[in-house]
């Protein structure tokens, strides 16, 4: 009788040891991701701006014959006045904010998501 009671402490702690053990892998994997998540959509948000910023100067004397790849301008109003190949049939913003620049998201009819500055 000593013998399986012994067994059973024994079962018992390895299993909460793989219990914390996991709840500990899984936080830290969902922190993880998380992390490389926000990293990750920080430089394409970032990369959004810095391509706006370049291309912004050109409309000023008019949209150009070839727009870069994945550009898209837009009116105030919403209106596409302009895009690249990529994204020709579809609007990456339903409207402009107020006041201040445009950044964040899109989500294109195929599922892509692309960032967005403006």
């Amino acid at each position: 009788m000593a013998v399986s009671r012994r067994v059973g402490v024994r079962v018992r702690l390895t299993a909460l040891a793989v219990l914390v053990v996991g709840l500990g892998l899984a936080g830290g994997g969902a922190v993880a991701a998380t992390l490389v998540r926000d990293q990750l959509t920080g430089n394409a948000e970032a990369e959004a701006r810095r391509q706006a910023d370049a291309f912004a100067p050109m409309i000023s004397v008019g949209l150009p014959a070839a727009l870069p790849p994945l550009v898209q301008v837009v009116a105030r109003d919403g209106s596409v006045l302009g895009a690249s190949s990529e994204l020709a049939h579809t609007r990456l913003l339903a409207l402009w904010p107020e006041s201040g620049a445009v950044k964040g998201t899109s989500r294109l009819p195929d599922g892509e998501h692309h960032a967005v500055a403006g």
